[in-house]
């Protein structure tokens, strides 16, 4: 009986936290953006926002860490239309996980884009995105980045 109550009284608290707009979880977008993969919100009711926790990590039996940065406050404003490219880097971040010549992505690798971000004035805790995405070779050279959604096994070239 006692566990029944304490299920119950957390299943309650963990309503409450989503019906009062406190953190939650969407869906982030990858595309190309001056040759390198840009991460965006596919969030049609967001205007701009504040990134402030971006991770990029290598998926597969053992998911590895590629780039990691924490961003302080004041945060950078993002237009509702633009991206964070990766590798970019702002007046206060603090860059966790460094890119390096070892963690370059590759073709046919899927990736993972975890993003801890708010909207514009909104001075709740922020909510949590996140995404796939898998990349070729262009025949001009670069990347083409192929964003996967919420499917990690549907890579068009994965090796």
């Amino acid at each position: 009986m006692k566990q029944v109550v304490i299920v119950i009284i957390a299943l309650i608290v963990s309503s409450c936290y989503s019906i009062f707009g406190h953190p939650s979880m969407g869906r982030a977008y990858t595309i190309e953006k001056d040759g390198v993969p840009c991460f965006a919100l596919a969030d049609p009711d967001w205007k701009d926002w504040e990134a402030g926790y971006i991770r990029l990590t290598e998926k597969g039996e053992s998911p590895k860490v590629i780039w990691e940065v924490g961003i302080d406050p004041p945060r950078p404003v993002i237009n509702k239309k633009d991206c964070v490219a990766l590798g970019q880097t702002f007046e206060n971040s603090e860059v966790l996980v460094p890119l390096s010549s070892e963690g370059m992505l590759k073709a046919g690798r899927v990736y993972g884009i975890s993003m801890n971000t708010s909207p514009v004035g909104d001075d709740r805790a922020g909510r949590a995105y996140s995404g796939h995405f898998c990349l070729s070779e262009s025949p001009s050279g670069g990347w083409v980045v192929h964003d996967l959604g919420v499917k990690p096994d549907a890579c068009p070239v994965a090796q």
